[in-house]
């Protein structure tokens, strides 16, 4: 995908996944998170969850993999907002979609992306996610090949 490819209000093709427990430990696991309510069925029922619930890195990180998998490899991540609203268990059916809200091109060339996502379950909004993400511009200068000093994600609040 290039920038030319992108357009502000276009829908992001959606995104199906049914949840299982080994998307819920596993996530915890990957990111060290013990808590309980990730891997302990009787533990989370006793803090009045419905069941072992998706952790906050493992939500974002469907996120992410939406993105990038709309994007191809030349996007890169530069910032993210999430917002859960409802837990995501085993057993449930989610569905990723989202839109493009802005496109702001910076001083590197690069093309600023701000895609506003959803995650849906049971027809009910599980979680939103905000995400800025750098894709190259005219000139092909990939996000990717930025040093350090050269990496400026645009910040929140967006004007």
């Amino acid at each position: 995908m290039t920038s030319a490819d992108i357009t502000v209000g276009a829908a992001l093709p959606p995104l199906q996944i049914s949840i299982s427990a080994a998307h819920v430990v596993g996530g915890a696991i990957t990111s060290r998170d013990w808590q309980p309510q990730h891997h302990d069925h009787a533990r989370a029922i006793a803090m009045k969850l419905p069941d072992i619930i998706l952790s906050t890195p493992s939500q974002l990180g469907l996120f992410c993999r939406f993105a990038t998998g709309w994007s191809g490899p030349a996007g890169r991540i530069g910032r993210s907002e999430l917002k859960m609203r409802r837990p995501v268990c085993p057993g449930d059916q989610i569905e990723i979609g989202g839109l493009v809200e802005r496109v702001r091109l910076d001083a590197s060339g690069w093309h600023w992306v701000l895609i506003a996502l959803q995650m849906m379950r049971a027809e009910e909004m599980a979680s939103t996610c905000r995400l800025w993400m750098a894709m190259p511009g005219d000139g092909g200068h990939a996000p990717w090949q930025a040093a350090a000093d050269a990496w400026y994600p645009p910040e929140w609040p967006i004007d």
